[in-house]
């Protein structure tokens, strides 16, 4: 396993950030791979001017390569096979950070990104937050298909509201991005 961080893009519009806007002026999107809509969330409400977007994607180690008679550890094939894999998983994280990328370039907003090899995510982004002092993180959030389709207000309230990134600015208590499913009512209660 590899700790080991990579920077696969530069500033595709070049900013001028004074050194206090360079401490505050990242906001790094955790990007899986059906998360445009959390990079979206972010760009409309976690951005704003002279800020940029730096995208995390956290990948396993291959330590199995799929064959035509089932997966093979990579020490069972030859260093060409294994590069191969290599070089193909490599171009389809690349075709995936395309459309955040794009997405980033559509609302005009500078874009880095960073692949990190890890097979426990959560610990690899907990272990990279100190090394890059992240002080503004937007990670989805996923719910259960129960918790979906059994909450009755979940029918009439948008995917956005019920799943929201969650964000936390380098303050020690989180804040919610969205509080949903309180209800208040004006009748007494019978005791």
């Amino acid at each position: 396993m590899s700790g080991e961080i990579e920077e696969v893009g530069e500033d595709i519009k070049s900013t001028t950030m004074s050194s206090k806007d360079a401490e505050t002026g990242e906001v790094y999107v955790v990007a899986g791979k059906n998360d445009l809509h959390v990079l979206q969330w972010a760009l409309d409400h976690a951005i704003s001017p002279g800020f940029r977007i730096c995208l995390v994607h956290i990948f396993p180690t291959v330590k199995y390569i799929p064959t035509p008679v089932g997966n093979l550890s990579r020490s069972r094939l030859s260093k060409e096979q294994v590069q191969v894999y290599i070089n193909e998983e490599s171009n389809r994280r690349k075709n995936l950070l395309e459309k955040y990328i794009r997405l980033c370039n559509d609302a005009k907003v500078p874009v880095d990104t960073m692949l990190v090899e890890s097979n426990s995510p959560a610990k690899a982004l907990l272990d990279l937050i100190p090394v890059v002092k992240i002080t503004s993180l937007v990670i989805g959030t996923r719910l259960s298909r129960s918790t979906r389709c059994c909450s009755p207000t979940s029918l009439n309230t948008p995917r956005a509201v019920w799943n929201p990134p969650l964000t936390r600015r380098g303050s020690p208590q989180p804040k919610c991005a969205a509080r949903v499913g309180v209800y208040e009512s004006d009748m007494p209660q019978d005791i």
